[in-house]
């Protein structure tokens, strides 16, 4: 297990995250406690969607941008280090990463698809690689749909709705019939369930 390290107590922004309960989540994170992406997840993912939903306009990248942020988290939470920025700034780091890789990806993956009546023109001038690109988008999206298969029922629903579909959790609430708050828990649990999943199959 990882070591907590507090930052130190002379530097005033230090003293200011040791009371942030976002920065105390991440700490746990960071020292190996996964139930601490729930709390993290309510906490900002208001804030990673807006930001991801920003940068490539498009609901569905936004989705995954925002999923991806939170398993990257969960991934990579041994580099989050209070000494150089709060707990939000670094996610929305991620956040940011994430949207734009989505985006480029989506983009190069759309750039190999024909379009009629002339499809030439709108090649790029190295296909190759946004042919590269476009299988790996797929591969990607491919283990996230074989993580989400193992997910109870209930909460691979409510994910497919908001993953791959784009609904926002209102929707998603009156399509099933249940309240807002049970779509939030159980995209929350999801999340958690999908971390660990991936986590294991991907390369840090």
């Amino acid at each position: 297990m990882l070591s907590v390290m507090e930052p130190s107590p002379t530097c005033p922004s230090a003293k200011a995250r040791v009371g942030d309960p976002l920065h105390a989540e991440m700490l746990a994170l960071r020292a190996g406690r996964s139930e601490s992406l729930r709390a993290i997840y309510d906490a900002a993912s208001p804030r990673v969607h807006g930001l991801a939903l920003r940068i490539t306009g498009d609901a569905r990248l936004a989705e995954e941008a925002t999923v991806e942020t939170f398993v990257r988290a969960w991934r990579r939470a041994a580099t989050y280090d209070p000494a150089r920025g709060d707990a939000l700034a670094w996610l929305l780091a991620l956040a940011r990463s994430a949207a734009l890789d989505g985006l480029r990806a989506a983009r190069r993956s759309a750039a190999t698809a024909p379009e009629p009546p002339f499809a030439l023109e709108a090649l790029p001038a190295d296909a190759g690689t946004a042919a590269s690109a476009g299988a790996e988008l797929a591969e990607r999206r491919e283990r996230v749909r074989a993580a989400t298969r193992s997910l109870p029922p209930e909460q691979a629903a409510v994910l497919a709705l908001s993953f791959w579909e784009g609904l926002p959790h209102t929707a998603i609430a009156e399509r099933l019939g249940i309240p807002l708050g049970t779509v939030k828990t159980r995209i929350r649990l999801a999340l958690t369930r999908l971390a660990q999943v991936l986590r294991s199959v991907e390369p840090a």
